[in-house]
């Protein structure tokens, strides 16, 4: 699926929004994690217990952004496809993939920021039954009120997972940013009305663009100048 947006008028690369900021949500994988070469091993892996070969640059690029059904139906060929649960048996998430994955740098630095400043935040992923076990292995439950997965809600692109933290939280769309590094974190912000700072990759179209957490702290203590949160300061 190729998604395609225009940019809103007099938005662009600015961390200041319309309103007072109240909250953030963040999508896991690219976002919270770097997890390109664990994602990249474990359908490789999947593939080759088929007999196929490896993915190609645009498959590993949709896999990054999907749900796990959706991406093995983008990989695999159709006449191929009752064989899935076969080669997932044989391929141990926990053991063989999880490994691979860690938490982006200064990750734990930057959610301690958006926590001393008072901040709402929550997670939006496309992942489907591994989050609860992500958020325990890097002891991230103390900072997310909400974790939002394709298994609990409607995957991204669809703006439920957006819109259900919204009201939980009781706040308006203008009101939050979602963090995100995919064209489908894209459209998920546009759809749900909600902020979009793209982490990572500048060719998305954002309301603004975040080197890495290192930028995202210095930018965000602008932004919320009342609370007192400084970052290197």
């Amino acid at each position: 699926m190729h998604l395609t947006l225009r940019n809103r008028p007099g938005h662009g690369n600015t961390f200041h929004p319309p309103g007072a900021l109240k909250g953030l949500i963040f999508d896991c994988d690219g976002v919270l994690l770097d997890t390109l070469e664990s994602n990249r091993i474990y359908y490789n892996a999947i593939l080759e217990k088929l007999g196929l070969g490896s993915m190609a640059p645009e498959q590993l690029a949709y896999v990054h952004s999907h749900t796990a059904k959706e991406s093995l139906e983008h990989i695999v060929p159709e006449d191929m496809r009752h064989r899935i649960p076969e080669a997932l048996k044989q391929v141990v998430y926990a053991r063989d993939i999880l490994p691979y994955q860690k938490p982006m740098p200064l990750l734990r630095e930057a959610m301690d920021f958006c926590k001393a400043a008072g901040l709402k935040m929550a997670v939006a992923t496309n992942r489907f039954n591994t989050m609860d076990r992500v958020v325990q292995m890097f002891n991230l439950e103390q900072y997310f009120s909400h974790v939002m997965t394709a298994r609990n809600t409607r995957a991204k692109p669809n703006p439920d997972p957006i819109t259900h933290i919204l009201h939980q939280w009781n706040v308006k769309p203008q009101e939050v940013a979602f963090v995100g590094d995919t064209d489908v974190d894209q459209l998920t912000a546009r759809r749900a009305g909600v902020l979009f700072w793209a982490f990572g990759d500048e060719s998305l179209l954002a309301d603004a663009h975040i080197r890495d957490y290192r930028h995202f702290m210095d930018q965000l203590s602008r932004v919320l100048p009342a609370c007192g949160c400084r970052y290197g300061k």
